[in-house]
């Protein structure tokens, strides 16, 4: 198992492959770009959920975006609380 990743060895610039060693803002900057992702997912998984499960389509795609803008929202707060803990410093 790897170490837990401290605040002064994250990244903020250039390329990160770990999610868990980018900054606030990269990990916020980094779901921005992934916005369609579960659009897409919703998409996709329209004909395998109602032919393999009793699951309203609605209700899987209510799961996939709601839980991806819940991400998305706490990113967001993340990189601002940590903002705002720079300055008061």
């Amino acid at each position: 198992m790897s170490e837990p990743v401290k605040n002064d060895d994250r990244v903020d610039k250039g390329f990160c492959f770990r999610y868990s060693k980018l900054s606030n803002r990269r990990k916020f900057i980094r779901n921005l770009w992934m916005t369609p992702a579960p659009f897409w997912l919703v998409i996709m998984e329209r004909e395998a959920i109602e032919h393999f499960f009793d699951i309203p389509q609605w209700v899987t795609a209510l799961v996939f975006i709601g839980g991806f803008f819940a991400l998305l929202f706490y990113t967001y707060n993340d990189w601002k609380n940590e903002e705002k803990s720079k300055v008061d410093k």
